[in-house]
């Protein structure tokens, strides 16, 4: 499928626009956006999509139900069901309606082809540069671990298995590129 149409529903306008930037320069990729569950609807009955990508809290709305009527209504579709802060029950629910997969989020959009199984190279390029270095790793896990001891070293070092003198040394570096 080198060329494909992906619809995105989202109720964060932001959200939208953040991702319509980040494709509007790859080749061969349609991307239809909407932020209610009849928007979507009507774009997917306007415009055939070879997948979708479905925020499960659409406001007052519900996003498990969009899942189900674009599964209904579109049984080869491929639907990845995103979001930040859905319950397990939600996320469960949303499997049940036919979500092909669930993404947290942040999720980056290379990411989402992957999971999606889209063919095309952009897309599988941005999910592959998106990986952090190992040492961007080390040293959020130690920050991260630092400020959640509340900036206690020996607490940090004793957590992680480190020496206090090695946490100094990371705490003391400026961030890897990622």
């Amino acid at each position: 499928m080198g060329c494909c149409t992906l619809l995105v529903v989202d109720d964060d306008s932001k959200q939208l626009t953040a991702l319509h930037r980040r494709v509007r320069g790859l080749a061969e990729l349609r991307v239809r956006l909407a932020t209610t569950i009849a928007e979507a609807t009507a774009l997917a009955a306007k415009h055939p999509v070879d997948a979708a990508v479905v925020d499960l809290l659409l406001g007052t709305d519900s996003g498990v139900a969009l899942v189900e009527t674009l599964r209904r209504a579109y049984p080869s579709l491929r639907i990845a069901a995103v979001s930040a802060a859905a319950s397990d029950v939600v996320i469960e629910a949303a499997r049940a309606a036919g979500a092909d997969v669930v993404l947290r989020k942040p999720f980056s959009l290379g990411t989402a082809a992957v999971a999606l199984d889209l063919d095309h190279e952009g897309l599988r390029a941005q999910h592959f540069a998106d990986y952090p270095t190992v040492e961007r790793v080390i040293w959020e896990h130690v920050r991260r671990t630092h400020e959640d001891l509340g900036g206690n070293v020996q607490a940090t070092a004793r957590t992680i298995g480190l020496t206090r003198n090695t946490v100094k040394k990371h705490l003391a570096k400026p961030r890897p590129p990622a």
